[in-house]
């Protein structure tokens, strides 16, 4: 299962990677960097992958819960380490831990995706906090995981306006879409469609979403 989630991950990220467009930039306005695009329109896709369509109202237990996941749905590869393969990161960590997501990743996307702040004082069933970061029963975590297997199909986001408020936050509005492969593997079908609008704001290294929208459209 572990395995299976793992190339499903891997697929979500190399689609929503593959195909990014930049968004036009207004004269007289601060340019946004490739880089703050790209992350715009991953962060959104992934909301999406997870079957959020605005941003939730989260006790200290499912923000903690939303952005391992979020980090887990599109990091994998690059961030979390596993028991198999750093044992000595696991050295007198109790069995039953077998992930580890780094501190100012989970801290950051907490903050910055899901507009809140971790309490480390509060006591979750399957994750220890350790020194560096927050060590996670990933079974556990499994239980968490949407069982829509729709929501992993590659996939990509378009901006469709881009609109700079006064207070230096960023209005985007777009569209989202998913797709399968014909058998032979030479055709895109469209599978998932929708469109978003979303805030952004400037804060610490960083761009923060505030608040944000995404209205699924018909498949018929």
């Amino acid at each position: 299962m572990k395995k299976i989630l793992l190339s499903l991950c891997a697929c979500f990220i190399a689609a929503q990677f593959s195909i990014v467009q930049a968004p036009a930039q207004s004269a007289g306005n601060k340019p946004l960097t490739d880089k703050d695009v790209l992350l715009m329109k991953h962060t959104l896709f992934s909301l999406w992958g997870m079957g959020l369509t605005s941003l939730p109202q989260m006790d200290d237990e499912y923000l903690y819960i939303n952005s391992i996941l979020y980090i887990q749905k599109n990091q994998f590869r690059e961030s979390v380490e596993m028991r198999d393969s750093y044992p000595m990161r696991f050295h007198n960590i109790p069995e039953r831990y077998d992930a580890f997501f780094p501190e100012a990743l989970v801290e950051g996307t907490a903050r910055n995706v899901f507009k809140g702040w971790l309490d480390k004082n509060v006591e979750i069933d399957g994750i220890f906090h350790g020194t560096e970061g927050y060590y996670v029963d990933f079974e556990w975590l499994m239980n968490y995981m949407p069982d829509d297997e729709n929501l992993y199909l590659p996939g990509y986001t378009e901006i469709t306006s881009l609109h700079y408020e006064d207070d230096g936050s960023i209005l985007l509005n777009g569209k989202l879409r998913r797709f399968r492969y014909t058998e032979d593997g030479e055709k895109e079908i469209l599978w998932g469609a929708a469109t978003f609008m979303a805030r952004f704001v400037p804060s610490e290294n960083a761009w923060q979403l505030t608040s944000f929208v995404i209205t699924e459209e018909g498949m018929g």
